[in-house]
């Protein structure tokens, strides 16, 4: 919103529409801000625009805003990838998280921070062939609805 006010802060709400936001677009752009984050901006607009019609009401119970609102145009997305992080960049991040070990664990095992938070030492199994520790997450932890053995590599079970 705070990016917003400046562009649109002095327009009633029946002015809000793409030709009035392109100011505060083209603003976000020149910053070389991601169509994403723009996009996220444009999202608040929309749905204040459309409580105001649809829920929100005066004192006299009328839609504070009485005709329907515009649909604003969200610009094309290109999302990046997702890619593992270098064990470089791991190195670099890792100091500077306060819950180190368990980003440790989370990245060395794919597992999701319910799960990396939830496990206790009573799921523990050693496994004497592997040479490791095993925890056995139960299945209700699961959309699976099945129990997940998680073996903990070395770079886990080391601390850093």
């Amino acid at each position: 919103m705070r990016a917003l006010l400046p562009h649109i802060g002095h327009l009633e709400p029946h002015e809000l529409h793409d030709a009035t936001l392109a100011p505060f677009v083209s603003q976000r752009i020149a910053s070389c801000v991601t169509a994403i984050t723009i996009n996220r901006s444009l999202e608040v607009v929309r749905t204040i625009l459309n409580r105001a019609t649809r829920s929100y009401r005066d004192e006299d119970g009328r839609p504070w805003l009485e005709t329907i609102p515009p649909l604003i145009t969200m610009l094309p997305e290109a999302p990046r990838p997702a890619y593992p992080i270098t064990w470089d960049e791991q190195d670099r991040l890792f100091p500077r998280l306060h819950l180190q070990r368990m980003a440790l664990i989370a990245v060395n095992t794919g597992l999701r921070d319910n799960n990396v938070c939830g496990p206790q030492w009573h799921l523990e199994v050693p496994v004497a062939e592997l040479g490791r520790r095993v925890f056995v997450i139960p299945s209700a932890s699961y959309k699976s609805y099945r129990d997940h053995a998680v073996i903990l590599n070395a770079r886990s079970m080391s601390g850093h």
